[in-house]
């Protein structure tokens, strides 16, 4: 069973992993760069992310090794 307590969204900002994701399919290659640096930045320090259900399991999955496809963060 999947444990999404440990993963902490506020509302109302929409999923930042979607936004950055829909970014990509634009032009700006710089501000996708710096997005990702920030996002990379705040992992690290524990900052919360803005994440949709979809992502939140995605990314638990991804983390945790379950999905023998994936490689673990």
């Amino acid at each position: 069973m999947l444990d999404l307590e440990e993963i902490h969204a506020a509302d109302g900002l929409g999923c930042e992993l979607c936004n950055l994701r829909e970014q990509g399919e634009g032009r700006d290659v710089i501000a996708r760069i710096r997005v990702m640096d920030d996002l990379e930045r705040r992992a690290v320090t524990g900052e919360i992310w803005q994440l949709c259900r979809c992502c939140q399991i995605a990314l638990s999955l991804w983390e945790s090794g379950g999905v023998d496809d994936l490689p673990s963060a």
